[in-house]
């Protein structure tokens, strides 16, 4: 069986104007994996457990990490990765960032804000009632309670650490202020999710590969030697 796969980004828009050329795979040739696929923007989060071929899930990180190289804003960034993840079948509807910034604002609308500040020094990130984006590699690992486990601390709020390489950096938008930072190795969190997720999961509540796009109520980062 042929699969065919790829998509590029236009990088003034943000959205996904064409099939780049193509790439074929067969069944037989090349393993299959399990990407699970959360979508957490309603009262429930919904997991969809989507098959695809190694080179299927490679190409499609490839395609968000070129949205995020390319793109001139987080607002466009995050719009093309609604928009990818709409054309792999991902997600129904149509998605912006502004329509979700909209849920955001009323979900977490009686969450405490922390007041402005100035940026902090070294690839530090420290945000809140934000948006959010970011992705980890296979060398990563993230835990997360209340998402995808029996422990749900804060009603569907979910609860995740991180720690690994992100080829992208971590960029996030509003709250406090927008912070971006380049690739390489962090230790993180976030507290309260409202968005999309998809990675490897590779036991309870555990995953390595992770692609997040969407808002959250407080994150913070650290980098690593």
């Amino acid at each position: 069986v042929l699969l065919f796969v790829g998509l590029i980004i236009a990088p003034a828009t943000g959205g996904i104007i064409e099939a780049r050329e193509p790439v074929y795979s067969t069944l037989n040739e090349d393993e299959s994996v399990s990407v699970y696929f959360w979508d957490i923007i309603g009262k429930i989060p919904e997991k969809k457990v989507i098959e695809m071929t190694e080179s299927e899930w490679t190409i499609l990180q490839d395609d968000i990490r070129n949205i995020k190289t390319t793109s001139k804003s987080l607002e466009q960034s995050l719009d093309g990765q609604f928009n990818l993840f709409k054309e792999y079948g991902f997600i129904e509807g149509d998605i912006t960032y502004e329509s979700l910034k909209e849920k955001a604002d009323e979900k977490f609308k009686n969450k405490p804000h922390l007041p402005p500040r100035e940026p902090l020094n070294g690839n530090v990130i420290l945000n809140a009632i934000c948006a959010i984006s970011f992705d980890l590699d296979d060398t990563s690992t993230t835990w997360v309670f209340g998402l995808n486990t029996f422990i749900n601390l804060v009603g569907f709020d979910i609860i995740s650490f991180h720690n690994g390489n992100s080829p992208t950096g971590i960029s996030t938008l509003g709250g406090l202020l927008a912070q971006s930072t380049g690739p390489g190795n962090y230790i993180g969190f976030m507290f309260g999710f409202l968005g999309y997720w998809a990675g490897t999961k590779t036991a309870t509540g555990k995953y390595s590969e992770l692609i997040a796009a969407g808002f959250t109520v407080a994150t913070a980062w650290i980098p690593l030697p």
